[in-house]
């Protein structure tokens, strides 16, 4: 995500702000991790619900993207 990020604002000069998906996302992954470490059942189906949240938000930042993108190429050729 940082190499992306980085290509997006050397390109186009295009930050795309973080959303709560992705936040919430990381926080489960972070919990699973620590509940898979602790050996505890639910562990699997948290990791299962932050990928599906961390889809979710790449679908979100692309849409995000694309919309910024165009309104910056826009606002280029008027």
């Amino acid at each position: 995500m940082i190499f992306g990020s980085v290509v997006l604002y050397k390109k186009v000069n295009l930050v795309v702000s973080a959303n709560i998906y992705g936040k919430i996302a990381t926080f489960l992954f972070y919990l699973s991790i620590g509940l898979i470490l602790l050996k505890i059942d639910i562990s699997k189906y948290l990791l299962y619900l932050a990928l599906c949240f961390a889809l979710f938000a790449f679908f979100v930042y692309i849409i995000k993207y694309l919309n910024e993108y165009k309104s910056i190429k826009g606002t280029f050729y008027e």
